[in-house]
């Protein structure tokens, strides 16, 4: 056995744990997978790289509205459809609306 990899037994059937490339999620497994395999992988795309945008303005509240939740936190690049680099944008942009109290930290914050 070697280091990294970890063998569970259930029963008859062993599996592994973890897959040979260290840290490689599920979701980059299945796409691998399906690129060997010859189907089509389905990628994220990201509407600030679609559109060219390259800066957020802290101040247009109602735009960063829509990538926070109900509660106010940061959603989750998943949930907005954004790449790494515009998600980093968007929730630096909201944490500088919420210092300058634009927007709040929490629902019990806002004006009822």
């Amino acid at each position: 056995m070697s280091i990294g990899r970890a063998i569970l037994k259930y029963g008859e059937h062993e599996t592994e744990s973890f897959n040979e490339e260290i840290g490689q999620t599920r979701r980059a497994r299945t796409a691998k997978r399906k690129l060997a395999e010859g189907e089509q992988v389905k990628y994220m795309e990201c509407q600030f790289c679609e559109e060219n945008i390259n800066r957020v303005d802290y101040k247009n509240t109602q735009f960063l509205r829509k990538y926070v939740t109900s509660q106010f936190k940061i959603a989750t690049s998943r949930r907005n459809k954004l790449c790494n680099k515009h998600q980093r944008l968007i929730a630096d942009a909201v944490k500088l609306a919420r210092y300058m109290a634009l927007m709040p930290y929490t629902r019990n914050q806002t004006v009822r």
